[in-house]
């Protein structure tokens, strides 16, 4: 049997933007490690590949779609993980979108939709869970940024605001 060096064994890992690129890796090392993983992203035939891969690791998962600039589906999200797992353990804030284009070319609604996700999305999910986590007295959140809220990168000026206002 393998020791649970990190005491993550058990815990009730909900991992947003789940069905690509970090999210997915997040989702799988938090399996490898024993965690039940709540998978949550707009893309349900991603998630539900994911799921089928992360069961063999015999941990429950938790196949949720949701996009997490609409209120009620990050309600129904937090929801439905309190109703199959009683309890989030720990969040990982981590849906995003990028969209290429050159500062003086953003139009209102691809900002509008970048900061949806990135920042509004990041807020409802935090809210959501934190008031679950209070009553509970426990709870750890983890919001991703980007070294592109550090710095600017030609090509993605909303992207880097919005993992500015992150950072």
């Amino acid at each position: 049997m393998k020791k649970d060096l990190l005491g993550l064994a058990g815990k009730v890992v909900l991992v947003t933007g789940a069905s690509s690129g970090i999210g997915r890796g997040i989702a799988r090392a938090f399996a490898e490690a024993g965690s039940h993983v709540v998978l949550a992203a707009r893309r349900v035939g991603h998630l539900e590949h994911l799921a089928r891969q992360l069961r063999r690791k015999r941990v429950r998962v938790l196949v949720v779609p949701t996009d997490v600039s609409d209120k009620e589906q990050v309600k129904r999200l937090i929801r439905e993980t309190i109703k199959h797992f009683r309890r989030i353990d720990i969040l990982v804030n981590n849906a995003g979108i990028l969209e290429y284009e050159p500062f003086l070319s953003i139009t209102d609604e691809s900002w509008q939709r970048t900061l949806d996700v990135n920042l509004r999305g990041y807020l409802w999910v935090g809210q959501e869970v934190a008031r679950h986590m209070k009553r509970k007295k426990r709870g750890v959140i983890i919001n991703v940024a980007s070294i592109a809220g550090y710095g600017a990168f030609p090509q993605i000026a909303s992207y880097n605001i919005s993992k500015a206002g992150i950072v």
